[in-house]
């Protein structure tokens, strides 16, 4: 079981939350998709999506040696982590 964090879900919801709301662009991005009239499960799963498409390239990079891919790992994990539906609320409440 895991703890809350800073009011989140846990340590991965909240540092996904942070990274989301800390740059403008990406922000009003993430409230738009947010906001789009979806029911909670399907707009968490658009929210999930648009985070592993956007940090997919940047990964890409990373798997070329055996250290890129524990990263590739590693990140994947943590973001199966994510309580993708609180952060969907959140951007939607604001």
């Amino acid at each position: 079981m895991t703890d809350k964090y800073n009011g989140w879900a846990n340590y991965e919801t909240w540092a996904v939350n942070l990274w989301l709301s800390n740059d403008e662009p990406t922000y009003h991005e993430t409230r738009e998709l947010c906001r789009d009239g979806d029911e909670e499960y399907e707009g968490s799963q658009k929210l999930k999506s648009y985070v592993e498409e956007e940090t997919e390239n940047l990964l890409e990079k990373f798997t070329e040696n055996t250290f890129g891919g524990i990263i590739s790992d590693i990140f994947h994990a943590n973001l199966s982590l994510v309580d993708w539906a609180e952060i969907w609320k959140a951007f939607r409440e604001e």
